[in-house]
């Protein structure tokens, strides 16, 4: 909101404002709204142009998100605990304050959980702890299964030269037989609307933004784990593309997978059959606040705990020896002019030679 006010801003001081956006907020804030589909323009107009025009506005951004049932229905009532996050707590720097302290949570087996809150509050560092990417100073995490987690960074997550191979790596890895991993790339890739067919051969690095966005949940939805993890999954996807993506999400939860996503969009929030808001590393609002615990929940017996994985452990080390150790110096090293630095360290080198 901030940002858009200061676009706002420099809009009324003359300067032109071109904004590229999914967002039907977004895009009625504009005085012009510019259309284009495939290449080519088929609408110029102002947003009171959309709206007196149902069929362009559902054109343009889609079918509004809605749930069947309300959050009071029995979804999520007797369903077994799938993983537990007992007393977390976790900082970035020992000598700063934790972004979680005694942080506790719980999800149920084939639910749909959406978890909120600013930038910078602690959702993707969350995932990150409860997959084993990062270790946390204190608690434990205990689950039915090691979950799969799609990052944020979509890029980040592909390497591939075409995209079924990207697609295909996890399960090759995890020793599937060739039949389950044609299968499983197959049926992740239809479900996040890239079809297998059309897009198997294509080059993972020529494909569009959103494109890119889709085949990184596919690569870890065709894992075919029980709990998975979605870092902002509908960042940048249209509109028809973010709702079909948020069916598919729902279509998992039906099959008896159990998943927590994180999103900036309270039609999503709602979707979702939980909603839990953060902030400050901490739990403010939830939607399954005051419901009972069912005993499954306590006994821990057929669980495993979640422990950081070998390189964590070791990226964790030098982050916490090495981060910000030239700053803290005060030697008489450290106060030479940077300028004096260089001319003493080739005055040394040539004097080497």
């Amino acid at each position: 909101l901030d940002i858009l006010n200061y676009l706002d801003e420099l809009n009324k001081q003359g300067i032109t404002i071109i904004h590229v956006t999914h967002d039907t907020d977004e895009a009625r804030r504009a005085k012009k709204i510019i259309a284009i589909e495939k290449g080519s323009v088929f609408f110029q107009g102002t947003p009171d142009d959309i709206l007196k025009n149902p069929q362009l506005e559902l054109k343009l951004f889609g079918e509004p998100l809605m749930r069947l049932t309300s959050f009071f229905d029995d979804r999520l009532k007797n369903k077994e605990i799938v993983l537990k996050m007992q007393d977390v707590s976790f900082s970035y720097d020992n000598n700063e304050k934790s972004l979680f302290s005694n942080f506790s949570l719980e999800l149920k087996k084939g639910t749909l959980n959406a978890i909120m809150g600013a930038s910078g509050s602690g959702k993707s560092t969350l995932f990150e702890i409860a997959s084993g990417l990062l270790s946390p100073s204190a608690g434990k995490i205990f689950a039915q299964s090691m979950p799969a987690f799609a990052l944020q960074d979509c890029d980040s997550a592909l390497f591939e030269e075409f995209a079924a191979d990207d697609v295909a790596f996890a399960p090759l890895n995890n020793g599937f037989s060739p039949e389950k991993i044609k299968d499983c790339v197959k049926n992740a890739m239809d479900l996040c609307t890239l079809p297998f067919d059309e897009f198997a051969d294509r080059k993972t690095m020529e494909l569009s933004g959103g494109e890119k966005r889709k085949l990184s949940l596919a690569c870890i939805i065709a894992m075919d784990k029980d709990i998975l993890f979605f870092d902002e999954p509908t960042s940048a996807l249209d509109p028809a593309s973010r709702c079909s993506i948020m069916k598919t999400l729902r279509r998992l939860c039906d099959d008896g997978k159990t998943i927590l996503f994180s999103t900036h969009r309270l039609d999503e929030g709602a979707y979702a059959d939980r909603c839990i808001t953060i902030e400050d590393g901490k739990i403010i609002y939830d939607t399954q606040e005051g419901e009972e615990s069912i005993a499954e929940s306590n006994n821990l017996s057929d669980f495993i705990q979640i422990e950081p994985h070998p390189q964590t452990k070791v990226l964790d080390k030098i982050q916490k020896t090495k981060n910000g150790e030239y700053q803290d110096k005060r030697s008489i090293i450290h106060k030479i002019n940077p300028v004096l630095k260089y001319l003493i360290f080739f005055t040394l080198f040539i004097a080497g030679l």
